[in-house]
């Protein structure tokens, strides 16, 4: 049972359904949703305000890598390098207003490698 817990931040976006996505690190046991797999979505799991935002089924899962070169945030997903208007498309879709706004998100914490699980969109938008 794949289960994703979200920053309060991110429900409106997951329920309009524009981010349909959401980048984790590897698990330790290694394991990954497969597409076709129920991905059961939260926020405030382990606390008193624990809130279910909703399911979907997993549509795909890639490995994506984060690094920041000469001053330049870099993203490959599975393998390919993401141009500019790509990384401002995934940041918006990751429920961010814009990749600088991403970016800041994941300050500190580069390089990343992990992996990208997407799911069919809440709220009926494809």
């Amino acid at each position: 049972m794949p289960a994703f817990n979200f920053k309060r931040q991110f429900v409106p976006h997951i329920l309009s359904g524009r981010k349909h996505h959401t980048i984790r690190a590897e698990r330790k046991d290694g394991q990954r949703p497969d597409p076709g797999d129920p991905l059961y979505l939260f926020t405030g799991m382990r606390t008193k305000q624990c809130e279910r935002i909703g399911e979907s089924p997993c549509t795909r899962v890639e490995d994506i890598r984060i690094t920041l070169s000469d001053d330049q945030h870099l993203i490959q997903i599975a393998d390919e390098q993401l141009a500019v208007d790509e990384c401002d498309s995934l940041a918006y879709h990751d429920g961010f207003d814009s990749f600088t706004h991403m970016m800041s998100f994941w300050e500190g914490r580069l390089p990343f490698a992990g992996f990208i699980t997407y799911w069919k969109p809440l709220g009926g938008k494809q």
